[in-house]
């Protein structure tokens, strides 16, 4: 016994020793912990943990949700986690994205992840045998209902969901991750379709556009049953820029009234349409607006078509609302509006726009009514191509007659659908020249829609509904009879420009279209407005281009404009000096300044073989001032200038002639008057009087006049026909026939009928050949208001001094 003692109390010792020894290691451990820091392995975070177990899917809601600092952050929590295959089950073959839209967005995916967290660390072992309901970490704090049966633990949900944990009591560093079989789903509230309109910054634009109708808001939210599809911002910029507004506020002013038919076209008020849900194939249903809608869905894409035809995408699918669902589109979706708007919101009916305000037509087409109208309406890529036919470069360019003319060429009475036409004759609003009857247009249905067959257009984009008509794109710019008679035609580039309305006017009036439109070639020199405005100046009793486009001025204007035309085409290179018109012969000068007519009119485009002004029948050539044919000779011009007027008077000339044809065997004066040419540089009474002031008044009578010069030359009348035959040459010379500086010679050497020569120069100055003129007069200069008087014969320029030889 004692032995066993001593054994006893040796074990004893051993075992103390060992335990002392064990407790010098720890201690010696802990020293060293000390220095080295605490060497328990730490606990993973939630999201380490996450990844270890593969909890991929609940880490990407986690992530949407913007939940992970909260998380992380939380003193102590247990974690519920449904694993990847119970988020599947969840989603349905829906995306992550789409399932939050489909709960009423990402506030509603933080509650549902909330649901599934507890504040506190609950083990399993902790949980008593039972039920037990335990808050969340929701708004609310909804309760969890927690199950444990044995060794086995399940959660229940709001809806009565009940899965198991199939894999527990995962430690994290703030607390315990149970996995479970199920994603579980507390109480959801959505918000209402305005609610969620609001907390969508892609859709501020629409939030104001329903601002701006009056009780629109309440409307949609008193909705049961519905579908929305809500345009984005970007749509809303995309149908202002269309419209000519400045942003959406403007856009409302423009629809006025008709917003609220625009935005309940995008609500369906009789069922809830989830993507998922629709059938792939179209469906046609009817919103709110009264107007069918068709919806098109090809696999995940889906697509909504309005009564204009423009289809636009789904870009954001199944956001759950109160009552509903709201689609996200990238467009504003049409009903039927009146014409005006119809046209004014289509970007490719922009330029057709234009043309109907500058012909005040718009407020035709604003204000039709009844059966409504037809609008054959060509697309900005027509227009395009009409300036360019026509060769002007935009709408301001063409006549506002002309173009009213045309754009009312494109109307119809009534409203005629696409299934309404048929292969016929339809008449247009456009009249005819007489004024009597409307043009027709001819319709032809066997291929398509074609109007006015391989010269028209055909029908792009049929049957956009107005509440006042349709609209019918089409490809190109219809002309009525007239105006296709003109295109290509040496007429063309005067009727279809602004700046030449006085002679499209003037061929009107004369009956000359006809042979300017026919297939003779002929050569157009082209006068615009501001030249004919010089004309009329020039007519003592014409005070506006009004006087002279009347019936009771054909024949002058006949003779005119066929002062105008060559015969054949004469391009600018093959212009010699002398062109024989339809009514006469006139004069071409060439110099460095440019190329003139008759010596005042220029030439400012002179057209060249393969030029812009070339035409099926001839060419055109543009001058700056009307040319008026001769009707007399230039002693006729003389006698008719002989009285007081607003012109040169040539009073004194006429009288010196006379006296020198009676009084002296010389016949300048029958001379002057025949086939010539002359050029007869005309002193005015005012230069007469200058060198009668330089002569004794010889019969004392108080006045220096033509006398006194008669008695200075002793009655020597032939001393006097010398003198007036000094100023005439026996050519025809226009001011533009005189050399200047850039031709190295800026004057000309003249010889006149009575022999010798004197000098003109640039500065239209006549000066002698050697020395200066008698009598100490100065040199004569050519009037530059009463210069180029074109005669039958020849050419007068008054001038301010006698030439005394």
């Amino acid at each position: 016994m004692k032995e066993t003692s001593l054994v006893l109390m040796s074990r004893i010792k051993v075992y103390l020793l060992v335990v002392l020894m064990a407790f010098i290691m720890a201690a010696l451990s802990s020293c060293g912990d000390d220095d080295d820091g605490d060497s328990t392995p730490m606990n993973p975070t939630l999201v380490e943990a996450a990844q270890s177990e593969g909890l991929t899917t609940l880490l990407d809601a986690v992530t949407a949700a913007d939940l992970g600092s909260t998380l992380l952050g939380a003193e102590a929590i247990t974690v519920f986690a449904p694993n990847n295959q119970a988020f599947e089950n969840l989603l349905d073959g829906l995306t992550l994205p789409q399932y939050i839209a489909r709960i009423g967005g990402v506030g509603n995916l933080a509650e549902v992840l909330g649901f599934h967290v507890v504040p506190g660390v609950i083990f399993s072992g902790d949980l008593a045998e039972g039920e037990q309901r335990p808050a969340t970490l929701t708004a609310g704090e909804q309760q969890l209902t927690v199950i444990r049966s044995g060794n086995s633990v399940s959660v229940r949900d709001t809806e009565g969901n009940t899965y198991d944990v199939v894999e527990a009591n995962i430690p994290i560093d703030n607390g315990v991750i149970h996995v479970i079989e199920g994603v579980l789903i507390p109480e959801l509230t959505v918000p209402t379709v305005t609610e969620a309109v609001v907390a969508d910054p892609n859709l501020s634009s629409l939030e104001t556009a329903i601002g701006a109708v009056d009780g629109l808001g309440a409307i949609l939210d008193g909705l049961e049953s519905f579908t929305v599809f809500a345009p984005n911002d970007p749509a809303f910029t995309n149908l202002a820029q269309n419209a000519g507004a400045a942003n959406v506020t403007e856009l409302a002013g423009i629809l006025g009234d008709d917003l609220s038919e625009v935005l309940t076209f995008h609500v369906i008020d009789e069922g809830v349409f989830f993507s998922d849900q629709l059938a792939e194939e179209p469906q046609f249903v009817t919103t709110l607006a009264g107007e069918q809608l068709t919806i098109n869905r090809s696999g995940s894409t889906v697509t909504v078509t309005d009564t204009q035809g423009n289809n636009f995408t789904v870009t954001m699918a199944d956001i759950a609302v109160e009552e509903g669902v709201v689609h996200v589109i990238d467009g504003v979706l049409q009903p039927s509006l009146p014409l005006s708007l119809t046209l004014q919101l289509n970007p490719d009916l922009s330029i057709l726009r234009e043309a109907l305000e500058a012909t005040d037509l718009d407020d035709v087409v604003a204000s039709a009514g009844g059966n409504g109208l037809t609008i054959f309406a060509p697309d900005n890529d027509a227009f395009v191509g009409l300036l360019g036919l026509i060769g002007q470069q935009q709408l301001t360019d063409i006549p506002v007659g002309v173009l009213e003319r045309v754009l009312l060429y494109h109307v119809v009475g009534g409203t005629v659908t696409s299934n309404d036409l048929t292969s016929m004759l339809s008449t247009s609003l456009a009249r005819q020249d007489n004024a009597a009857e409307f043009e027709q247009l001819m319709i032809d249905t066997s291929d398509g829609v074609r109007i006015n067959g391989e010269a028209g257009a055909s029908v792009s984009d049929a049957d956009n509904s107005a509440t006042n008509g349709v609209v019918h794109i089409i490809d190109n710019v219809l002309a009525p009879p007239l105006e296709a008679s003109i295109v290509n035609t040496i007429v063309e580039p005067a009727y279809f420009n602004v700046n030449f309305t006085t002679l499209t006017a003037a061929v009107t009036t004369a009956g000359l279209l006809p042979t300017l439109t026919g297939d003779t070639d002929y050569t157009l020199f082209a006068p615009d407005n501001a030249a004919f405005d010089a004309l009329i100046a020039d007519l003592p009793d014409i005070s506006a281009p009004a006087d002279l486009l009347v019936a009771e001025q054909r024949d002058r204007l006949i003779g005119i404009l066929q002062y105008h035309v060559v015969n054949g085409r004469v391009f600018g290179n093959q212009l010699t000096r002398e062109a024989t018109t339809l009514n006469g012969d006139f004069y071409v000068s060439d110099n460095d300044n440019g190329v003139f007519i008759n010596g005042s009119t220029q030439i400012t485009a002179a057209t060249l073989e393969g030029g812009d002004l070339v035409y099926d029948n001839g060419v055109v050539h543009l001058i700056n001032r009307t040319l008026s044919p001769a009707a007399d000779n230039v002693v006729q011009i003389a006698i008719a200038a002989s009285g007081p007027g607003e012109g040169a008077e040539f009073g004194q000339l006429v009288a010196a002639l006379t006296a020198v044809q009676n009084n002296t065997t010389s016949d300048i004066l029958n001379v002057l008057q025949g086939d010539g040419p002359f050029t007869v540089f005309a002193p005015t009474d005012a230069a007469f009087q200058a060198l009668y002031d330089q002569l004794p008044d010889s019969d004392s009578d108080g006045d220096n006049d033509l006398a006194d010069l008669v008695a200075a030359v002793s009655g020597d009348y032939d001393r006097i026909a010398t003198v007036l035959q000094y100023h005439v040459l026996g050519s025809r010379v226009f001011s533009t026939d005189i050399p200047n500086e850039l031709d190295g010679n800026p004057s000309v050497t003249l010889t006149p009928l009575a022999g010798g020569t004197f000098i003109l120069d640039q500065n239209l100055t006549i000066e002698a050949t050697d020395g200066e003129l008698s009598l100490g007069l100065p040199n004569a200069n050519i009037i530059l208001d009463n210069i180029n008087i074109l005669g039958t014969n020849g050419v007068i320029h008054a001038i301010d001094q006698v030439i005394l030889p």
